[in-house]
């Protein structure tokens, strides 16, 4: 019998979760807008600029919170009052270094306001920051060994892993120079919706081709509201090193912060500015086979244990909502209807996968003065699916798709019946704990010593089979050089004769 040939799996690079926390602050200010207000009619906020900075044992966030005033003065002129403040977080943690791949996310949880007189609006911004820093670990899996012993027994394992080639956050601006019909005394807002995503791997890249759909409210000089939509094509390029034509990726993208200026003084031309925030993982699902015990004799056998996330399962649910909205009476126009998914949970319960949530809206209406209102309001929303998994110690990401259809229709002056088309993606998977072996070697007992083969039996210990065989202890351990501290029911040893 030849040398044992081990044969190992290509190294799978997985992201170990080193550190986790879920940050909620609430910013408090005062806003002072630049004429005497009688209405304050909308508050919004949103967060940019988020960065991570890792050092030793600590996490260092950066970034900036916009909050915007919505507010009408004594001649019904719709005006708009923004200020900038900066978000610093400073966390303890442990075991975290430079070289780590952090994460995060921030969102808006909600959003105060309060006229504290004629000239200034208390407002006050509660966000949710989640921050992960994760660590790439390269796993190498023992799956076939040849030349064994014939008597001996080998047991294997197989997993769905995602191996990860790269991930990370790209920050990008993005301007364009946008053209309105009609002269504009005041733009009210800029909406930006990436749409038709699609993203490709290439060798080092990774591409990303959509739509860019741009939607300006703004006040004309006449003061009537207007609505323009503008859709321009999109194309980037971002470097991902590692990365292969056809590989896995996953691509989320958000508006950090918007910004639009008049060109050249003109009331009909502006440069529209933002930045886009893409997180993209490149990946491959495979699936593993590997060693996880190997029993005979004349075999020395070392395990470790390995830390995995198991994929189980993964799914996209649509659904079809049908929304019927009061609203405030005198509505002649509904110019925009701006929808998001928020708070988004899930549990599996008896093989269905149940989603809640709520859609925040904000609608864009005309009254019949052709005065601009914005309503707010959080509707519930509910996903039920099926799926072949049970619930428990599963961990279930959600994440919302893009909005694939919004239809409003103003049946009268004080109702709005709305038809969308939600979705959310799912990911399903759950954290084992592998012991696999790590090592194995042939080592032969001295030929000179005659064995006979034994079966440890429940309750056997080394001392108790020396006295059973009245053998020294000694001698059992030199023609089972592969025994190191303790035997186990079912192992097989050799007793010297």
């Amino acid at each position: 019998m030849g040398d044992l040939i081990i044969n190992k799996e290509e190294i799978c690079k997985i992201h170990r979760l080193v550190f986790e926390s879920t940050v909620v602050e609430t910013y408090s200010g005062n806003l002072y807008p630049e004429a005497s207000f009688v209405d304050i009619i909308h508050a919004e906020a949103n967060i940019c600029h988020l960065e991570i900075k890792l050092m030793k044992d600590i996490v260092l966030v950066d970034g900036l919170l916009t909050q915007t005033l919505y507010y009408a003065d004594g001649e019904n002129n719709i005006l708009i009052k923004s200020e900038t403040v900066k978000i610093e977080k400073r966390l303890n943690a442990d075991k975290v270094n430079s070289r780590m791949v952090p994460v995060i996310k921030g969102k808006v949880l909600d959003i105060k306001k309060k006229i504290a007189n004629h000239n200034c609006v208390e407002i006050s911004t509660t966000i949710e920051l989640l921050i992960k820093i994760l660590d790439d670990v390269d796993v190498e899996l023992i799956n076939e060994i040849e030349n064994l012993p014939e008597s001996a027994k080998i047991e294997k394992g197989d997993i769905m892993i995602e191996n990860i080639v790269g991930e990370k956050i790209f920050q990008e601006e993005v301007q364009q120079k946008i053209e309105l019909p009609e002269k504009a005394l005041t733009i009210i807002k800029v909406d930006h919706l990436l749409q038709d995503v699609k993203a490709m791997t290439k060798k080092d890249m990774v591409s990303i081709i959509g739509n860019m759909q741009i939607k300006i409210i703004y006040v004309d000089v006449n003061k009537y509201a207007r609505i323009e939509l503008k859709e321009i094509p999109f194309y980037r390029e971002f470097q991902m090193a590692g990365s292969l034509p056809g590989l896995d990726v996953w691509v989320d993208n958000e508006i950090g912060s918007n910004n639009f200026e008049a060109v050249d003084g003109s009331a009909n031309e502006f440069i529209d500015k933002i930045i886009m925030n893409f997180y993209i993982k490149v990946f491959k699902y495979k699936s593993v086979e590997f060693v996880t015990d190997v029993n005979g004799p004349g075999l020395k056998t070392e395990k470790k244990s390995v830390e995995v996330n198991n994929i189980i399962y993964h799914l996209i649910l649509d659904e079809k909502f049908n929304l019927v909205t009061q609203i405030p009476y005198g509505i002649n126009q509904v110019l925009d209807n701006i929808g998001t998914l928020q708070g988004l949970n899930a549990e599996i319960c008896n093989g269905q996968i149940l989603i809640n949530g709520k859609l925040k809206r904000v609608l864009f209406l005309l009254d019949q003065d052709d005065f601009l209102r914005i309503s707010t309001d959080l509707i519930p929303i509910n996903f039920k699916g099926a799926v072949p998994v049970e619930g428990k110690d599963k961990i279930i990401e959600v994440y919302p798709k893009p909005f694939e259809e919004i239809i409003y229709e103003l049946t009268d002056h004080q109702t709005i019946e709305e038809r969308a088309i939600l979705g959310v993606m799912i990911s399903i998977s759950e954290k084992l704990i592998l012991n696999v072996v790590s090592t194995v070697q042939l080592v032969e007992p001295p030929p000179d010593i005659e064995t006979r083969m034994y079966i440890v039996q429940k309750g056997d210990t080394l001392e108790v089979i020396s006295r059973r065989f009245d053998v020294f202890l000694s001698d059992i351990l030199k023609v089972n050089p592969e025994i190191e501290e303790e035997i186990y029911c079912g192992q097989k040893i050799r007793i010297p004769i």
